[in-house]
């Protein structure tokens, strides 16, 4: 996996963790501190479905935007093989 793609999934979850710990009255702080393992993992699935939802719906726009190429034995095709530039990094190309 992605390490930006974790970052995210980390920042998310400590958001939802934090917020629910916003509303939390002193009294309730020791049961949700006790609770902690169980809040990460809840609000950890809640992002993870949330992601993969966005996923699904960004491949459907992209498979609307490829077509299907069918090749056969033999037959010539363009390869792309762009120039490796030393000292340039590809993103800025």
């Amino acid at each position: 996996m992605d390490t930006s793609v974790l970052n995210e999934l980390l920042i998310k979850c400590s958001d939802v963790f934090i917020g629910q710990l916003g509303r939390a009255t002193p009294n309730d702080t020791v049961a949700i501190v006790s609770n902690v393992p169980h809040i990460i993992e809840e609000s950890c699935a809640e992002v993870r479905k949330a992601s993969s939802r966005g996923a699904e719906r960004n491949k459907r726009y992209y498979d609307c935007k490829v077509r299907s190429q069918k090749y056969s034995v033999r037959q010539w095709v363009y390869y792309f093989n762009p120039r490796k530039f030393q000292g340039k990094q590809m993103k800025w190309m």
